[in-house]
């Protein structure tokens, strides 16, 4: 389906820049548009595919990332563009206001009917389930079944359950059987424990090791070793609580603040292109 976007975009792109060499302003503005966005989707498109591991496995902070396949999103971004560039480059290739509009449509309809046919396969049902709703929502499904289906998601070294019976039966356990251990609370972004022990205690969180989590012993954080299993500290004798908090990573939030940045930008490009096109169509 990508190439429905990508081959016209490219012929558009040489089109234009052939223009642009001939004095055309606009034509240049759309060619270093889709220049950009072309080499955006073609960057993304190699970091999704096997000849780009070298450069993964060079470069530790790609782990970010998790998966290849994040990369999709935004080569579809990118294709967004493409699409909307060869509308405008139609435009500035016919002179005439109403071949524009018929280039426009049929354009339109061979991409829409183009979808359709490419993915109709997925407007019918590949199978029939006779599962309950029970069946998926039970303690033991969510636990055990539906679990092991994101164990992609976990660490590489991360030791996982390969029995029902040895999945943890709490977020906290301790090393020896004189700690009491006392949930406060269990949320999925925190939890928290009364640990009581007349000695010191060695703590085991059954966490996989994410750099958002943050453990805080007495609402004092403290330091965590990472283990197979997950998390280990070391709490004194007596009685404290045992927090663990995801907190967001500085990329999250510079991710989130260029979400909303962009977001807000481009409603203001759409709202900022309406007016002005009223304005002189009015005047």
């Amino acid at each position: 389906m990508i190439y429905l976007f990508l081959i016209p975009a490219i012929l558009a792109l040489a089109w234009s820049i052939w223009k642009w060499g001939r004095g055309g302003e606009s034509e240049g503005l759309v060619a270093t548009f889709s220049s950009f966005f072309i080499i955006l989707f073609l960057t993304s498109v190699y970091f999704m595919l096997e000849i780009s591991r070298p450069l993964w496995d060079a470069v530790p902070q790609m782990a970010y990332f998790q998966y290849p396949w994040r990369f999709l999103i935004i080569a579809s971004f990118a294709t967004s563009f493409l699409g909307g560039s060869i509308i405008v480059l139609l435009k500035l290739m016919t002179k005439n206001s109403r071949y524009q509009k018929i280039i426009s449509v049929c354009f339109a309809v061979v991409v829409i009917s183009g979808s359709i046919f490419i993915n109709s396969k997925l407007f019918a049902p590949q199978y029939i389930s006779n599962a309950k709703s029970s069946d998926f929502t039970s303690e033991l499904n969510l636990k055990w079944k539906t679990s092991k289906i994101s164990d992609e998601y976990l660490p590489e070294n991360f030791a996982k359950p390969r029995r029902e019976n040895e999945i943890p039966s709490s977020k906290f356990t301790a090393q020896n059987n004189t700690t009491k251990i006392t949930m406060l609370e269990d949320r999925v972004q925190q939890f928290s424990a009364e640990i009581t022990s007349d000695q010191n205690s060695i703590i085991h969180i059954n966490l996989a090791y994410f750099p958002a989590w943050h453990i805080f012993l007495d609402n004092s954080e403290i330091s965590y070793q990472v283990i197979s299993k997950g998390l280990r500290v070391t709490v004194p004798k007596g009685e404290h609580k045992l927090s663990a908090k995801f907190i967001q990573t500085p990329i999250q939030k510079l991710g989130n603040v260029l979400t909303i940045t962009g977001v807000i930008a481009l409603f203001i490009g759409i709202i900022t292109h309406v007016l002005t096109k009223y304005a002189k169509k009015t005047t």
